[in-house]
């Protein structure tokens, strides 16, 4: 059974993306620089246990990446003996093909649901969506939530091409400021490809 949507929880203890960023996640005319998508994930690690962002490396044209962990407290603490785990169940020739030694490992392993938004400079719901996801995940504690905590690392990188999301942004404010001119077609997905 999937739970509406209707409400949105507000502990104190972290701040909703409206709050944060001054927006409504999705609204209408509104689309958050990198800066502002990255600075709202890291806003959730200061305030929770339950989150850590990663820089993953940078664009090639030299803009940030991250990847934002969100699990309980106990399950992130963990992080590299899962991430261990995991290698070895990935690899069973680590483990030498012992059927017992990968239970073992799979009775004491999360598993790791990855989502990444915006490989296309177009998708521009994505990073925001993806905020109020990763807000519910960190705070919610109606019990289908917690089970996901408890039970999973969800790691979510908001924005995989950063370069073409930031044109993205360019060209659609350039237009809402000039609605009445045509506005020239993104023609970007990295630096070396027209896509």
């Amino acid at each position: 059974k999937t739970q509406p949507t209707t409400t949105l929880p507000a502990p104190e203890s972290a701040p909703t993306p409206a709050k944060a960023w001054g927006e409504i996640p999705g609204a209408p005319d509104m689309l958050p620089r990198l800066k502002t998508v990255h600075d709202y994930f890291r806003t959730l690690e200061a305030s929770s246990p339950r989150v850590k962002v990663f820089s993953i490396g940078q664009s090639e044209e030299g803009r940030e990446m991250i990847a934002v962990a969100i699990a309980d407290e106990t399950v992130l603490a963990d992080l590299e003996g899962n991430r261990e785990r995991l290698a070895q169940l990935a690899d069973p020739r680590r483990i030498g093909l012992d059927d017992e030694r990968a239970a073992k490992l799979i009775e004491q392993s999360v598993p790791v649901y990855y989502i990444t938004a915006t490989i296309h400079s177009q998708e521009t719901g994505s990073p925001t969506s993806l905020m109020e996801l990763a807000y519910r995940l960190t705070v919610d504690d109606a019990p289908y939530i917690k089970a996901i905590r408890s039970k999973m690392i969800t790691l979510i990188t908001p924005v995989v091409e950063p370069d073409g999301w930031e044109r993205k942004v360019d060209n659609y404010n350039w237009h809402r400021a000039n609605p009445e001119q045509d506005f020239p077609p993104l023609l970007y997905w990295g630096h070396y490809v027209a896509h």
